[in-house]
C-alpha cells in the first residue's frame, strides 16, 4: 500500500471545517501523518474547539503561522503584527484562548523536513527570508520563482500556506504545492492535499470538504464576534 500524507494550512479556527476534512482524512487508507503549515487560529471564532481537535490528533504536525505570532506576541505583553483591521479580534482571541494549549502553540517550530517514503518535505507557512522571516506574499508565483528560492533546498516537496488561493506546480522530481486555506474563503468548501508517495514520485491530489459554510458565517453575528463584520466582509466577501 502506498504511504499516504494529509496536508493542511490556514484552518484560521474553523471547526466545521476542520472536521469536515479530518472525517475525509480518517477514511483515507495508507494516511500516515498529517501535516499543517500554520495559522491555525486567528480570523475564525473557534480557537480552542479548533486546538484541542488538532493538538489531540496522535498523527499531527505543524510549523507556526504569523497568527500564532500575533497571539503568542499579545499574550507575551508585545506589539503584534496583526494584520490592519485585526487587532480588535486578535486581543479577543488572546483573552478567549484556553491557556493550557500555551505550551503547544509556543513550541511550533518555524519550519519541518521531514522524510516519508524516501522523499523529502520542507514545510512552512510561507517562502522564508535568509533570517527565517517571511517573505511577502507572491500574488502570482510561477513554478520558476518557486524553483529559484528552493534552489538550494533538497526537498522534493515544498508545502506551504498564508496565500488563501493556494497554488500547485510540478516537474520531474519536485512539487510545489499551497491547497488553499482550509477554514478563509468564499465558497463553502474547506481545502486540503493528500500526497501519494509511489515509485514513481510524489502523487498530489487538492481536494475539498462540503461543510456548514452559511452556518459558520451566522455564527459571527449570533456570538458577537469582536472584528466579526470586517472579516465577513474582508475574508469571506459578505457585504
Amino acid at each position: 500500500m502506498a504511504t499516504k500524507i494529509g496536508f493542511i494550512t490556514d484552518v484560521h479556527g474553523n471547526a466545521p471545517a476542520l472536521r469536515a476534512v479530518l472525517a475525509q482524512l480518517q477514511r483515507e487508507d495508507g494516511l500516515e501523518h498529517i501535516y499543517g503549515a500554520g495559522d491555525l487560529i486567528g480570523i475564525g471564532p473557534d480557537t480552542n474547539d479548533v486546538l484541542e481537535i488538532l493538538f489531540s490528533l496522535p498523527n499531527f504536525t505543524s510549523v507556526a503561522g504569523n497568527h500564532e505570532d500575533c497571539i503568542l506576541a499579545l499574550l507575551a505583553g508585545e506589539t503584534p503584527s496583526s494584520p490592519p483591521g485585526m487587532e480588535e479580534h486578535h486581543q479577543w482571541v488572546a483573552a478567549e484562548l484556553d491557556r493550557r494549549f500555551l505550551p503547544q502553540l509556543r513550541a511550533l517550530p518555524r519550519c519541518l523536513a521531514p522524510q516519508h517514503g524516501g522523499a523529502a518535505f520542507f514545510i512552512a507557512h510561507y517562502h522564508l527570508d535568509a533570517e527565517g522571516m517571511l517573505l511577502p506574499i507572491d500574488q502570482e508565483p510561477t513554478l520558476a520563482k518557486l524553483e529559484a528560492h528552493y534552489a538550494e533546498s533538497p526537498a522534493g516537496a515544498v508545502l506551504t500556506g498564508h496565500h488563501h488561493d493556494g497554488h500547485f506546480f510540478e516537474r520531474p522530481g519536485r512539487v510545489f504545492l499551497n491547497p488553499g486555506a482550509l477554514g478563509c474563503g468564499m465558497h463553502p468548501v474547506a481545502r486540503y492535499a493528500v500526497l501519494t508517495l509511489g515509485a514513481e514520485g510524489i502523487g498530489v491530489e487538492r481536494r475539498e470538504a462540503a461543510y456548514d459554510w452559511e452556518g459558520f458565517l451566522r455564527s459571527y453575528r449570533e456570538r458577537e464576534i469582536p472584528g466579526g463584520e470586517f472579516i465577513l466582509e474582508r475574508v469571506f466577501g459578505q457585504a
